[in-house]
């Protein structure tokens, strides 16, 4: 079983057969639908958007020379941008209730909305009732302008679409959270940039107690190595290291390896990671150049036109440069791919750029698209090493 939805280049091409690293993939991604699906695979990334008024001087400080693959930190999390674009964004207050501090919270949050329904004020009941923490509790909840993206379902369906002066309750059962939402403003359309938001590995980490070493030093077999971080996706990875994606890490292994060194039982680490020596191995990389034809924007006469009409320009001798500008002429210099590894690519595109000559046309279907494409050069084979790694245990 592969572990994780890859980018946009390859439409869900393949869940990669051992978990590369997140961040390097993220930075690939080019389209919205694309950076969505990634996240739903992997339970602690998040598609977000970043616009003009909020209150990030990381994002704030950069928004106007930020492209598409850039990446920066904020917090405790990798922000990688996926593209500019423009998304309604709402502004209200919060006054909260949590079933972990209240027993029968839903009760006495629509208790507190009766309240405020026969004439209370909701600043009043604010002050007497709210269980909010953090800066929000000094102006009454009141959150700024944020995606209701970043919101559980129920409360985002309970909210979209609402209007200035409404007041309402909204939450979540399952989480136990409840809210009297107050809407201040009106939903307003800002201009900003969607983002993958991906935890760092810094000390502050949330899984940073949990001491990954013991477990995974019982474990022997590359399948129960594999099954472990499935339960810990984000956290514990399966990694291949080698020249191209970690070569420092790489060389550091080999030496390990070299020495001998069983004290430590061949880890080591970065400032934040520990990686676990698994297995000697060897990847394929393949470089080639390609048209992407969106078969979802496509009708089936027109994907196959555009199919017949590739061939022959192609074997018209027409520069292959020519193809691509005139079929994907929004391709951000991504047509052109290098060195990427085999296990990023769907299975029947690796085997139709395998048996493609090279200089030769090929075409690849996933899903309803197309890939349309030349290998620039034979496949290679880069030795690597699979290695388990997992955040290193900080002081408390």
């Amino acid at each position: 079983m592969r572990l994780f939805i890859v980018h946009i280049l390859f439409v869900l091409l393949a869940k990669a057969s051992f978990g590369q690293d997140y961040l390097s993939e993220a930075k690939q991604i080019r389209d919205i639908e694309q950076a969505q699906a990634f996240a739903d695979s992997l339970p602690q990334v998040v598609l977000g958007f970043l616009h003009d008024k909020m209150v990030n001087e990381d994002y704030q400080s950069r928004k106007d020379k930020l492209k598409p693959g850039d990446s920066f930190e904020s917090g405790s999390y990798h922000v990688v941008t996926i593209d500019k674009g423009s998304k309604e964004i709402y502004r209200f207050r919060l006054l909260t209730m949590s079933a972990q501090n209240t027993p029968g919270a839903r009760g006495q949050i629509n208790r507190i909305y009766q309240e405020l329904e026969a004439g209370a004020e909701y600043e009043e009941l604010f002050t007497k009732y709210a269980q909010n923490s953090g800066p929000d509790k000094e102006v009454y909840g009141d959150v700024g302008w944020v995606d209701l993206d970043y919101f559980v379902d129920s409360f985002q369906d309970a909210v979209r679409g609402k209007k200035k002066g409404e007041q309402f309750v909204a939450g979540d059962d399952q989480i136990g959270w409840y809210n009297i939402v107050d809407m201040t403003h009106n939903p307003t359309k800002m201009k900003g940039h969607f983002v993958l938001l991906i935890p760092n590995t810094s000390p502050t980490s949330y899984f940073d107690s949990i001491d990954h070493e013991k477990s995974i030093s019982k474990l022997k077999s590359t399948e129960d190595l594999r099954a472990f971080a499935e339960k810990y996706p984000g956290d514990v990875q399966l990694e291949i290291l080698n020249k191209a994606s970690n070569p420092e890490l790489f060389e550091e292994m080999k030496r390990l390896r070299a020495e001998g060194n069983k004290k430590t039982d061949d880890i080591i680490s970065s400032d934040y990671r520990s990686y676990k020596f698994v297995i000697d191995t060897t990847v394929q990389l393949f470089s080639f150049q390609y048209v992407y034809l969106d078969g979802s924007k496509m009708t089936r006469e027109e994907r196959t036109e555009s199919i017949h009409d590739i061939y022959d320009q192609f074997y018209a001798n027409v520069p292959f440069d020519s193809i691509v500008e005139q079929y994907w002429p929004d391709h951000n210099g991504m047509s052109i791919l290098r060195n990427i590894e085999s296990g990023l690519l769907a299975d029947d595109l690796v085997e139709k750029v395998k048996s493609t000559t090279v200089g030769q046309l090929f075409v690849a279907r996933v899903g309803q698209s197309y890939f349309l494409g030349v290998p620039l050069e034979k496949p290679k084979q880069l030795e690597s090493i699979l290695v388990i790694s997992y955040p290193k245990l900080t002081d408390k």
